[in-house]
């Protein structure tokens, strides 16, 4: 699952080392991600800019200046962390549904099984967060 949120973020070259695990990505969170990694995860999901800055907590400006200043400052450590837990939940979803499309679909659509909310409004909370992947992993082995 470590590669595939990688790939979500852009690989190595963005993301600036190798990810093999998920402690791999703790140095970089605590840096900050370097704005090519959202750049990637961007294009990678092609998410509205407005969901976007709903779910890392800014505003749909910062998300502009992450597109247009790629190669400048890092971003904040709390907001790559925030980027970091959406890619995983993207990649979970992928990985139980098989396909991003329906896996960015299910994550943008109400679900009975989270009270009839969407998941992208969630993952703006580690709780929400962890609802989703649970509804996730119940998905996956056939509980729903």
């Amino acid at each position: 699952m470590s590669v595939l949120v990688a790939d979500l973020l852009g690989g190595s070259k963005a993301i600036g080392t190798k990810v093999v695990r998920e402690l791999d990505f703790d140095e970089e969170i605590k840096r900050g991600f370097r704005p090519q990694v959202f750049s990637s995860f961007n294009a990678n999901t092609g998410l509205p800019n407005s969901v976007l800055s709903r779910i890392l907590g800014v505003s749909v400006r910062t998300i502009d200046r992450f597109i247009i200043l790629k190669g400048t400052d890092r971003i904040k450590p709390a907001t790559s962390d925030r980027l970091y837990r959406t890619a995983k939940v993207v990649a979970l979803a992928e990985n139980v549904l098989e396909d991003r499309g329906q896996a960015l679909e299910w994550l943008s659509s109400r679900q009975k099984g989270l009270g009839d909310r969407v998941p992208f409004d969630l993952v703006e909370t580690d709780a929400g967060t962890r609802e989703v992947q649970e509804e996730l992993q119940r998905i996956e082995h056939g509980f729903v």
